[in-house]
């Protein structure tokens, strides 16, 4: 189930989904906390830069991991 929910860190409206106390971030929240348009964060899914789950059709990601890929690519690691 996806709910929008307030994220502190960036004061911007997300969807996640919470599923046994963890947050989710759809393909939309993490393109707007990235600053990219979707299909970039799909595609940097899709070749295994930026680390996610396939539920079925979906795609949905944590937030820290999205976090870890920017601080990654802030210290100079390639994206």
């Amino acid at each position: 189930m996806t709910r929008p929910s307030k994220q502190n860190a960036t004061n911007t409206t997300t969807t996640t989904a919470s599923t046994a106390g963890m947050d989710l971030w759809d393909v939309s929240a993490t393109a707007r906390f990235l600053g990219v348009c979707e299909a970039t964060a799909r595609r940097l899914f899709y070749k295994g830069k930026l680390p996610g789950v396939k539920i079925g059709v979906l795609v949905r990601f944590r937030p820290e991991d999205v976090r870890a890929f920017v601080e990654s690519a802030v210290n100079g690691k390639a994206v």
